[in-house]
C-alpha cells in the first residue's frame, strides 16, 4: 500500500523553532521527521491510560533521582515488616519526610491540600477523590494506613492544614477542619 504524503505548514515561535532544530540535530533527523515522530508519539498516547501532563510529571519525578519504582508486592512486603517492627523513631522520620515534602510543595506554589494530594496520587501511593473539604484516599494496599497517616500528618503540618483522619479498610478519609470552618462562613 502506497501512502500519500501531504504538506502542512505549522507556525512556531523562535524558541520552538530552535528547540526543533536542536532535537533534529541531536537525533540525526530532519525537522519534518521530528514533527512526524512527535505527532505519532502523541497519537500513540491514546492507548495509554495517563495524560501527557502525568507523563511529564513521571519524567520529573524519575529523572530527578529522588524517586524509584517499586512493584506492589515488594511495597506490601516492606510495609508488613515495618508495621510489625518499626520503632517510634522510624515513624517520626516518616512524619518529618512528609513535612519536608509539604515545605517543598509550598515553595513550588502548592499551598492547598487537594493539590498536594493530586500530586501524590501520581506517585501511585493512593488514588484521591476530593469534594470540598473531604479527601478520600483509596490505598494501593491495606497495610499503608500507618505509613500514610504519619507522612500526611507531617505534610498537613507543613501546609498549615488541620485534618481529621478516618480509617477505612483500604482507604483514608481526610476531612479538613479549618477549611470546613471557612466554607461555612
Amino acid at each position: 500500500m502506497v501512502t500519500k504524503i501531504g504538506r502542512i505548514s505549522v507556525a512556531v515561535d523562535d524558541v520552538l523553532h530552535e528547540n526543533l532544530k536542536k532535537i533534529a540535530e541531536k537525533e540525526g533527523m530532519t525537522v519534518s521527521e521530528v514533527i512526524r515522530n512527535a505527532i505519532s508519539t502523541f497519537t500513540g498516547l491514546d492507548s495509554i491510560k495517563i495524560s501527557a501532563d502525568e507523563i511529564k510529571m513521571y519524567d520529573r519525578l524519575l529523572s530527578g533521582g529522588e524517586h524509584i519504582i517499586v512493584d506492589t508486592e515488594t511495597w506490601i512486603a516492606i510495609l508488613d515488616e515495618l508495621n510489625k517492627n518499626a520503632s517510634d523513631s522510624f515513624w517520626k522520620v516518616i512524619k518529618k519526610i512528609g513535612y519536608e515534602h509539604g515545605i517543598e510543595l509550598k515553595i513550588r506554589g502548592c499551598g492547598h491540600l487537594e493539590e498536594a494530594l493530586k500530586l501524590l496520587d501520581v506517585e501511585n501511593l493512593f488514588r484521591v477523590k476530593s469534594e470540598k473539604n473531604v479527601h478520600t484516599l483509596v490505598l494501593t494496599a491495606r497495610n499503608e494506613h500507618k505509613f500514610l497517616k504519619e507522612f500526611l500528618s507531617g505534610l498537613c503540618e507543613a501546609l498549615g492544614v488541620e485534618v481529621e483522619t478516618i480509617e477505612g479498610l483500604r482507604k483514608l478519609v481526610l476531612v479538613e477542619k479549618n477549611k470546613e470552618k471557612n466554607d461555612l462562613s
